[in-house]
């Protein structure tokens, strides 16, 4: 035990903690393929579409809890409003990502070569 009532292995300790995960070695450059994007890397229309997908997620999570309240099958008022709200803000963001992704593809299309 040191001075600070911590024990010097203690990065060992907290490794064997359940939800921590031991340090990763770092990953080697990738050796073909498409330069720039390493073997365990997902594409970016992977994450594109997870996340059009995690979008339409929420609007049928919506959509099914105000159809419920509605229809009486729930009463579950805040449950519904929630995850409205959390639609309607997911649905903003990804608007607002799509429109600075366009400005930003046409000033580049702006730029003289």
């Amino acid at each position: 035990m040191s001075m600070n009532g911590i024990s010097p292995d203690h990065y060992s300790d907290a490794q064997r903690l359940p939800g921590i995960d031991p340090p990763r070695p770092p990953t080697p450059p990738p050796t073909g393929g498409h330069p720039g994007i390493s073997a365990g890397q997902p594409r970016f229309s992977d994450t594109f579409m997870s996340a059009v997908q995690r979008l339409n997620d929420m609007e049928v999570e919506a959509d099914t809890r105000t159809r419920a309240l509605a229809t009486g099958e729930s009463d579950d008022v805040l449950g519904a409003a929630l995850s409205s709200e959390k639609a309607n803000l997911a649905m903003n963001t990804a608007l607002r990502i799509r429109s600075d992704v366009l400005d930003a593809y046409e000033q580049i299309m702006r730029m003289p070569l």
